[in-house]
């Protein structure tokens, strides 16, 4: 997955809620965390899964360090 293609994961995820002060509260302490995987009923299971594993693979885990997100 080029990096383009990443940020518009990013930018998708931000829109779902994710934001990143999520990632600055890690700082003060306070930890939030957000379970990621592929719903049994999901419509798109190929597509749901390919984001999974970008988002935990070592890119998606590279452009959440950039966004203020804490590794897991």
């Amino acid at each position: 997955m080029d990096r383009k293609t990443a940020r518009r994961h990013v930018e998708a995820a931000q829109a779902a809620g994710l934001h990143r002060s999520d990632g600055e509260v890690f700082a003060s302490g306070v930890v939030t965390t957000y379970p990621i995987a592929v719903l049994k009923y999901s419509q798109n299971k190929p597509t749901a899964q390919e984001f999974t594993t970008f988002v935990t693979g070592p890119t998606g885990q590279r452009v959440l360090a950039d966004a203020g997100f804490a590794a897991p």
